[in-house]
């Protein structure tokens, strides 16, 4: 039996709300973000974000990156 329009649509919704409830918690597990990614990516939800906000972005995971604060060895002479 398939599944009306109108089925689907409210089954797109609940998912949609049981996903944005979850990036609301303080950790999401790699699993989960790669279900979200993948159910932006099969209904081909995308946006085209400004430079600022990529600016701003970049910022923040350079700063939270394990990276920064790394010290490199220095090479023997």
């Amino acid at each position: 039996m398939a599944a009306n329009e109108k089925t689907l649509a409210l089954l797109h919704e609940k998912l949609t709300d049981v996903f944005l409830g979850l990036l609301e918690e303080e950790e999401v597990s790699a699993a989960t973000l790669n279900v979200i990614k993948g159910f932006l990516k099969d209904n081909e939800i995308t946006c085209q974000p400004d430079a600022k906000g990529i600016s701003e972005l970049e910022a923040r995971l350079q700063s939270k990156s394990r990276l920064a604060s790394v010290t490199p060895i220095a090479k023997e002479a």
